[in-house]
C-alpha cells in the first residue's frame, strides 16, 4: 500500500496511524522445520514510516540476528532505490534530472510494473496522483474542497503515462514539472525483495510484515486477520482471518488516514480520473502472489469499487480480494472463500468457552472506551538510524484498584521467556499463553497505537460500573522499565485522561466516552 510509505534512511520517516501487526505460525513453529530450526520474531518501529514485524527460521539466534540484518539492509537498499521523498533515492534523482536516464534493474522492474497496473486497471492506478494529492492537501489547510476548475487540467493529464520507458535499453525519461508517487506499489515491491532474503540453506524468512502488508514464504500455512475499518483499533476483533502459504496479502483503506475538509472526512485515495477523494470504499484487501501485486490492487479495488475491483481481481490467477463499501456491504472475489475455508483442528488453539458466550459490552450506547500509546523514538535525537529501532515489550492491561487482573488488552513480546522483563503484569497473569496473530490492515504510524476496551473481563463477562486502573508497561533489554497507571471511574460520566510521558512512551491517554464516527 501506499500509505505512509517514506523510503530513505530506515526510521527518518513517520506517518501514518494504527494497528500493531503480530504474527505466529498457525502450525507447530518446528512442524516443517528440521529438528535443528527453531523460529525467532523481531519487531520494529520507524521502518519505511510504520512498523515491523518479522519471523525467520534459523538454527540458533546468532543465525537469526543476521538474517534480520540482512533483512533490514534490503528495505534499506531496495528503499532508496524506489524512493520520490528522499534527494539521493534513485526514482528522484531520475524525476529531478529532466534528461534520459538509465536504471538500475530493481527500478526499470517497478517502473514496468507501474504502466501494466496503470493500463489495467485504466488508469485507476497512476504515479502522478500525486499532484492530486497536493491539492487536496492544500485543500485541508484552507478548508475547503478544490475548485472543479484545479482538478480538471490535473485529470487530463493523468489520461497520459507520466513518463516514457524503454524497458529493453531500462531507459527512463520523465517530463519537467511532473510529480510523482509510486507509492501505492513500492511498499509491496520493497517487501516482496526482502523477504527472498537467505542466509545459506537453514535461515530464511517465514513471515514478514510491513505496515500491515504481510508476506508469508514456506509451505507452512499462516493465519493473518484482517482489520475491520469500522472497529481498527490494535486489538479489535478482525474483519476476517484468513490462511496463506508462500502468498502476499494487503489492505488500504480511507479509515486509517484522509482529508478533512469542509467538515468532512475524506479519502486519501484519489480516483485519478476524476480527482475526487474514493469515499465510497472503507477498505480494500487483496491477496495475490507477490507483495507487489497485493500492494498495488489494494489501491485499484478502493478507486474502482466493488464491481470493477472486482472484476478485475477475478480476472488474476492468484489472487482474491474483499471490499468494505462505507454503507457496510461487503464484496468478495470468486476466490476469496478458498482463503476463509473454516479451521482445520490445527489451527484451532482457542478452548471450547465453559458456559456462555461473551456477554455484552456494559458501556451506555454509542460509548468507547480506548487507550492511545504514543512510543518514543530513541533515534529522535539524531543517534543511528538504520533499521528503525526495537519496540520495547509492551503490556496494558485493566485492574482493580486492589491489584486484581481484570482485562489484558496488549501484550508484545517477541519471546515468552522474556515476559517476567513486563513484571507487574507477569505477576498478575502468570501462566497466561496469548495466541498472537499478524494482521493485515492500512498503514499504521510508527510507535502509534490505539486499543479498545468493551468492558468485558478476561473471561468474556460484562464488569460492574466502579472504579478500575489501566496500567502501561513497558522494559527493553538491557534498558529501562517503565510503568503509567491511570485510575479511572466508569459508568454513564465520559472522561479523558492525558498521561505524562516517559523513557519509552512519549504520551499516553485514557478516554471513555461517545465513540467517533467512522
Amino acid at each position: 500500500m501506499r500509505d505512509g510509505f517514506r523510503p530513505g534512511p530506515l526510521g527518518s520517516l513517520l506517518p501514518l496511524a494504527l494497528l500493531a501487526p503480530l504474527v505466529l505460525p498457525t502450525l507447530n513453529p518446528l512442524a516443517a522445520q528440521s529438528v535443528t530450526s527453531e523460529e525467532f520474531t523481531f519487531e520494529r518501529d520507524g521502518v519505511l514510516g510504520t512498523s515491523l514485524r518479522l519471523t525467520v527460521a534459523a538454527r540458533t539466534g546468532h543465525e537469526a540476528q543476521k538474517l534480520e540484518a540482512d533483512v533490514l539492509a534490503e528495505i534499506e537498499r531496495v528503499g532508496r532505490i524506489v524512493s520520490t521523498w528522499e534527494a539521493d533515492g534513485e526514482l528522484a534523482r531520475a524525476v529531478a534530472s529532466h534528461e534520459p536516464t538509465v536504471v538500475s534493474p530493481e527500478l526499470a522492474e517497478l517502473i514496468a510494473a507501474c504502466d501494466e497496473w496503470r493500463v489495467r486497471s485504466g488508469n485507476a492506478f497512476h504515479p502522478g496522483v500525486a499532484t492530486l494529492t497536493g491539492l487536496w492537501a492544500a485543500a485541508a489547510k484552507r478548508d475547503a474542497a478544490p475548485a472543479a476548475a484545479m482538478l480538471a487540467p490535473v485529470v487530463a493529464r493523468l489520461r497520459e503515462a507520466p513518463w516514457s520507458f524503454d524497458p529493453a535499453t531500462r531507459t527512463l525519461a520523465i517530463p519537467p514539472g511532473v510529480t510523482l508517487t509510486v507509492d501505492a506499489i513500492a511498499k509491496g515491491f520493497v517487501l516482496e525483495r526482502a523477504a527472498a532474503i537467505r542466509r545459506g540453506r537453514h535461515a530464511e524468512v517465514r513471515v514478514l510484515e510491513i505496515g500491515g502488508d504481510v508476506r508469508v514464504r514456506g509451505t507452512d500455512e499462516r493465519a493473518i486477520a484482517i482489520a475491520d475499518p469500522r472497529a481498527a483499533a490494535d486489538n479489535a476483533a478482525p474483519l476476517a482471518t484468513v490462511f496463506l502459504r508462500d502468498a502476499a496479502i494487503a489492505t488500504s483503506g480511507s479509515y486509517a488516514r484522509g482529508f478533512d475538509v469542509a467538515g468532512a472526512h475524506r479519502s486519501h485515495v484519489l480516483d485519478p480520473r476524476s480527482g475526487q477523494p474514493c469515499d465510497a470504499v472503507l477498505s480494500a484487501t487483496v491477496i495475490a502472489r507477490d507483495a507487489a501485486s497485493a500492494d498495488a490492487l489494494a489501491t485499484i479495488l478502493c478507486v474502482l469499487g466493488p464491481i470493477d475491483g472486482i472484476a478485475l481481481v477475478d480476472s488474476i490467477d492468484g489472487a482474491a480480494g474483499l471490499v468494505v463499501a462505507r454503507d457496510g456491504t461487503i464484496a468478495a472475489s470468486r476466490a476469496w472463500a478458498a482463503f476463509v475455508a473454516p479451521r482445520r483442528p490445527e489451527h484451532d488453539e482457542t478452548p471450547e468457552p465453559d458456559g456462555a458466550p461473551p456477554a455484552a459490552s456494559p458501556w451506555p450506547d454509542g460509548f468507547a472506551f480506548t487507550v492511545q500509546l504514543e512510543l518514543r523514538d530513541p533515534n529522535a535525537g539524531g543517534g543511528s538510524r538504520r533499521g528503525g529501532y526495537r519496540r520495547p515489550y509492551v503490556a496494558v492491561w485493566i485492574e482493580t484498584p486492589s491489584g486484581e487482573a481484570v482485562r489484558t488488552l496488549a501484550l508484545w513480546i517477541e519471546r515468552t521467556k522474556w515476559l517476567p522483563d513486563l513484571r507487574r503484569w507477569y505477576r498478575l497473569h502468570r501462566g497466561r499463553n496469548d495466541r498472537i496473530d499478524a494482521m493485515s490492515r492500512a498503514t499504521r504510524r510508527p510507535g502509534s497505537y490505539e486499543l479498545a476496551w468493551n468492558g468485558l473481563d478476561d473471561d468474556g463477562r460484562a464488569i460492574e460500573p466502579g472504579e478500575y486502573v489501566v496500567a502501561i508497561e513497558a522494559a527493553r533489554e538491557h534498558g529501562t522499565y517503565q510503568i503509567m497507571r491511570q485510575r479511572v471511574s466508569v459508568g454513564r460520566a465520559a472522561f479523558t485522561y492525558a498521561l505524562d510521558g516517559n523513557a519509552e512512551f512519549a504520551g499516553a491517554s485514557v478516554s471513555f466516552g461517545a465513540r467517533a464516527a467512522k
